[in-house]
């Protein structure tokens, strides 16, 4: 079971919220539904999960609502097991098959008997239409791979090294040098493996990397089949080609995307729109240059 940074910030939710329900949104096969499930089982009595891409019947049915009543009493019907008020998380999957019932959000959390927890990905503009809910009846955050620090702990690193990593920051003196090695060595395993959970589990398991291969091929063949069902018509092939490109425009000489490199592109504003494609689906992480390293940093951003 791997040990994630995401799991406080449920938590989190939890102990603060008011009237609010969870939105955890992120790319294809970051670990959202393992957590919310490892999240639901270790803090509630109750849990009703509902997966709006492989149960069919039950997403026709919560398409049909028609008030947030009625959508409380399908969830009821379709739930497996005991709805206990104040000891039962509802929790909805892949909420971007079905987006529209999220609009009855407001009138699900406003009734207080049970905690709602959504998880969708943004591939495409399915979850568009979520942000326009009212403010503060959605708590939304963006759920990523592991970082570095979550890849150590995978790998059995103690908690504690990163501490005194910290402690070293802030006195500005050197990390000793049997920490600096270690971080160096679990470093150069992180930027083979990656940090998408499964990957990183084969990678526990076996301490090879011929497994954790096949996981990443087949992850890219999901990203690139998610592009081809939800990117606009008229973009899908730009969209794909950008794509297949980031590893090898990364690894040129500058360390930047030429846009020239996209057969008959010759300035970013042709490809924006597909830039931002990528960027919100979170296929992509974007960094931006600053014309001055001052704040606020965004007021010189380059796009």
């Amino acid at each position: 079971m791997l040990k994630r940074k995401a799991y406080q910030r449920i938590a989190f939710w939890k102990e603060h919220k008011t009237n609010q329900a969870l939105l955890i949104t992120g790319a294809r096969q970051v670990g959202k539904t393992y957590l919310v499930e490892e999240f639901g089982q270790n803090e509630y009595e109750h849990m009703a999960e509902f997966n709006l891409l492989l149960d069919d019947s039950v997403r026709r049915s919560f398409a049909q609502a028609t008030s947030p009543d009625d959508l409380m009493l399908r969830i009821s019907v379709a739930a497996q097991g005991p709805l206990v008020v104040g000891k039962t998380l509802i929790f909805i999957d892949e909420i971007q098959a079905c987006p529209q019932i999220v609009t009855f959000i407001k009138g699900l959390v406003d009734r207080g008997d049970y905690d709602y927890i959504l998880s969708g990905s943004l591939l495409g503009v399915e979850l568009e239409d979520v942000r326009s809910l009212p403010v503060g009846y959605l708590d939304e955050f963006i759920m990523y791979p592991l970082d570095f620090e979550e890849f150590c702990w995978a790998l059995g690193l103690s908690e504690t090294v990163f501490d005194i990593v910290r402690d070293s920051y802030g006195a500005v003196k050197p990390v000793p040098d049997f920490v600096h090695q270690r971080l160096t060595d679990l470093f150069h395993r992180y930027l083979l493996v990656g940090g998408m959970p499964a990957a990183v589990t084969s990678f526990v398991e076996s301490k090879v990397i011929d497994p954790v291969r096949a996981i990443q091929t087949n992850i890219r063949a999901y990203y690139e089949h998610d592009i081809k069902q939800y990117a606009p018509k008229d973009k899908k092939l730009v969209i794909q080609e950008m794509y297949r490109l980031i590893p090898s425009e990364l690894q040129s000489q500058n360390r930047r995307f030429q846009v020239s490199s996209i057969a008959e592109v010759k300035r970013f504003s042709q490809i924006e729109d597909e830039f931002l494609w990528l960027t919100r689906a979170n296929v992509a992480l974007p960094v931006f240059n600053v014309a001055a390293p001052v704040a606020p940093l965004r007021a010189s951003k380059e796009r």
